[in-house]
């Protein structure tokens, strides 16, 4: 049988200060993509949510979570976006995807699929099976190949290219461990991390791309 991945991963359950390991070799047919749209409702709040933070730019990046007043503004804006009626807010200017699998029957990783902006970076998260956490760590592209970790350390190289759904990114390989944090719903700050999800050095995978509703292969691993 084929397989497009292999995940070398490790846990770390901060509670209780236990962990698990483990290697994953992952079929296509374990890769789970959703199609979304993103309206020009999602662009707007998007927008003014970032002219906010420019407001903020001497804030140590860290402490931007811990911050009451731009949370109660970000609320506001999100709020009165969603309030705003004109229809044509809610017209869906483009797609994007959610690329997932799962590590085991405890623990799921997501990775989010923008292609119009894949060139500038990316996000990851994982989470828990059944439980309703936060998690979303940031990548900026550094190079036409290579993506880095925003908070803290990690480093990701990668192949992408044009498909149907525009500038995917097929292929990762793991240049370092890189940790995936999760966090109590509703905080962000580094006392609340229940538990790592690290992807250690070495893993890689071929993400597929979803094409008129069916996963479409973009390579596999000679293993």
């Amino acid at each position: 049988m084929a397989h497009i991945g292999r995940i070398l991963w490790r846990s770390l359950e901060l509670a209780n200060d236990s962990s698990e390991s483990g290697e994953l070799v992952l079929d296509m047919s374990e890769v789970k993509i959703e199609e979304r749209g993103i309206t020009r409702r999602d662009d707007l709040r998007h927008e003014r949510s970032m002219e906010l933070y420019q407001k903020y730019e001497n804030v140590a990046p860290g402490l931007l979570s811990e911050n009451q007043e731009l949370r109660n503004q970000l609320i506001a804006i999100a709020t009165e976006v969603q309030n705003d009626r004109r229809p044509e807010l809610d017209e869906v200017v483009r797609l994007w995807f959610v690329k997932s699998f799962l590590v085991n029957d405890k623990y799921e990783v997501t990775y989010s699929e923008h292609p119009e902006t894949n060139s500038v970076g990316f996000g990851f998260s994982a989470g828990r099976i059944g439980h309703k956490d936060f998690a979303w760590d940031w990548f900026n592209v550094v190079a036409p190949d290579k993506a880095s970790k925003l908070q803290e350390s990690g480093s990701i190289s990668f192949k992408m290219a044009r498909t149907q759904c525009g500038l995917e990114i097929l292929y990762m390989h793991f240049e370092s461990d890189v940790s995936l944090r999760v966090h109590a719903i509703g905080q962000a700050n580094p006392e609340s991390i229940l538990f790592r999800l690290n992807i250690l050095e070495g893993s890689e995978i071929y993400w597929p791309s979803l094409i008129e509703g069916k996963l479409q292969s973009n390579g596999y691993l000679g293993i």
